[in-house]
């Protein structure tokens, strides 16, 4: 296959297997919390959004509705959500924090933010700005190619 410009593709390659690896650090949260990160990603959204149904979680996390179906259930029988009955129709029950999920989500703030913190200590004020820069650039890229498919 060919690239437009080889160079650039072979560096962000190179650098997206970097940072999957080395975020693989975060994937750690499940034996640290005992929690999934696909699960705390659930319960980062429901925060963000008060309450959110299966379908906009299919979109926000990139996930099948059967994958969000099944972690929602786990996330319901461990008590850190719960199902808002909104009429009969379950396709579009809301779910929420309960207050476990609130101090479950807090853990896994607390977990994520001094990892992140320790590794922008290592940068300094210019490297983090184009660390965010950068980043923010790239998963707006990636989710822009998502929606084309």
């Amino acid at each position: 296959m060919s690239h437009k410009n080889e160079s650039d593709f072979a560096k962000v390659r190179e650098a997206t297997r970097k940072l999957v690896r080395e975020f693989d650090v975060f994937r750690n949260i499940r034996a640290v919390l005992d929690i999934g990160l696909s699960q705390s990603h659930a319960l980062i959204e429901m925060e963000k959004h008060g309450s959110i149904t299966v379908g906009e979680l299919t979109k926000l996390l990139g996930l099948n509705k059967s994958s969000i179906s099944r972690m929602l259930t786990k996330l319901k029988e461990s008590g850190y959500i719960t199902q808002i009955e909104q009429g009969e129709d379950n396709r579009v029950k809301p779910f929420a924090l309960t207050p476990d999920g609130v101090r479950k989500l807090g853990k896994i703030d607390e977990h994520a933010s001094a990892r992140v913190d320790h590794a922008l200590e290592l940068l300094d004020k210019t490297e983090r700005q184009k660390v965010i820069e950068g980043m923010d650039l790239y998963a707006k890229a990636l989710r822009d190619m998502r929606s084309e498919d």
